[in-house]
């Protein structure tokens, strides 16, 4: 008996060197995944900003796709014949 009690002091004693710093980390992650649930709470302003940013994110998109065709149009009406590419910029741009 004597024997057994002389091996667990030192276990217990490990036990707790170790086992008070993992509880330590273990009760802070739990205490910030606490804290991020609340600060979720209120998610229908965030839902609303964020559908917003997709609109205009997709409107934002649409408009470069509309200004690429427009330059793909232009570069290749200039590769056709550079002098009714001119002529016809100028006729656009008179009113």
């Amino acid at each position: 008996m004597e024997n057994f009690l002389e091996a667990l002091i030192p276990l217990v004693a490990v036990a707790f060197v170790f086992g008070i710093p993992i509880v330590a980390i273990l009760t802070s992650h739990q205490r910030k995944m606490a804290e991020l649930m609340r600060d979720q709470q209120g998610g229908p302003a965030l839902l609303q900003e964020l559908q917003v940013l997709r609109y205009e994110s997709a409107q934002l998109r649409d408009k470069v796709n509309q200004m690429q065709i427009q330059m793909d149009t232009m570069q290749l009406a200039q590769r056709n014949d550079p002098t009714d590419a001119l002529l016809g910029q100028r006729q656009q741009q008179v009113p």
